[in-house]
């Protein structure tokens, strides 16, 4: 697996981890508060407003970051999405082959999260004292606890989508009523609103806000422009410029496999 998914990898930094270090190196909130601001935004006009910021505070702090490189953690400047080319291969791949082809996904995707091997560290503070063995049974059961409590939960989705998508679309639906939309060609729209204004090319899945590129769900730009392009029917319509990824059907295969218990060492 290693040698599969290593070489062609990229390679990023933990966000709150370089947070961390920031702050404990260079003790300045404002810095603290800038870098987070440029971490997470999806605009690279953003991102360099924070920076100066840092630039003018800490001089230091910005050397240090230009040192780890922008790409390895920052959203704006991350390199890729080829995530959901891998996307109908997960759909349509043997069950043996769906943990190559989520890692190798996964690596590959700009998904800023808790780091993983903090989150399983934390799961198990008490187990960590067990001698290996009654460790490695500790995490096997864990997992299989785990794996059957999203497979049931998604087993009968009443949405399309994941449930933190659904939350995230209804709130954009929300936010393009607010906006005026303009077509200049088909396809395409300049949407506008007090404080911003965006072009949207639907069949490029593409907005200058950089969220729908970067995201694969219609930005509330987007959103705009899907309910200029097909009038009131536009809802449906906003899976279908979405990924595939998203929907709870594609969730669950990650959880099909069923984690079985070591058996004893005697059968």
């Amino acid at each position: 697996m290693v040698s599969i998914v290593f070489p062609s990898a990229h390679y990023s930094c933990c966000m709150r981890h370089l947070g961390e270090n920031i702050r404990n190196n260079f003790h300045n909130a404002s810095v603290v508060y800038h870098f987070y601001k440029a971490a997470k935004t999806y605009n690279i006009d953003v991102f360099s407003d924070h920076f100066n910021r840092i630039k003018d505070l800490v001089p230091q702090a910005t050397t240090h970051l230009e040192r780890v490189g922008f790409h390895r953690w920052s959203r704006a400047f991350f390199p890729g999405n080829s995530f959901f080319i891998a996307t109908a291969a997960l759909i349509s791949a043997p069950a043996e082959k769906y943990a190559t082809i989520a890692i190798k996904t996964i690596q590959q995707y700009n998904i800023m999260t808790t780091n993983i091997a903090e989150s399983v560290n934390s799961m198990f503070l008490d187990e960590r004292k067990y001698l290996i063995t009654g460790l490695f049974d500790a995490i096997n059961r864990r997992f299989a606890e785990k794996f059957h409590e999203r497979r049931m939960k998604f087993i009968n989705a009443p949405t399309i989508f994941v449930p933190l998508i659904e939350k995230d679309i209804a709130k954009d639906i929300n936010l393009e009523n607010k906006l005026l939309v303009h077509q200049t060609a088909n396809y395409k729209y300049i949407v506008t609103s007090h404080n911003e204004v965006a072009t949207v090319d639907l069949l490029a899945k593409s907005c200058t806000c950089k969220v729908f590129d970067i995201d694969k769900v219609p930005c509330p730009h987007a959103m705009a422009a899907l309910r200029c392009q097909y009038g009131d029917d536009y809802g449906r319509h906003i899976y279908e410029y979405s990924s595939l990824y998203y929907k709870a059907e594609v969730y669950l295969i990650a959880y099909v496999e069923e984690i079985k218990p070591v058996p004893s060492e005697e059968t």
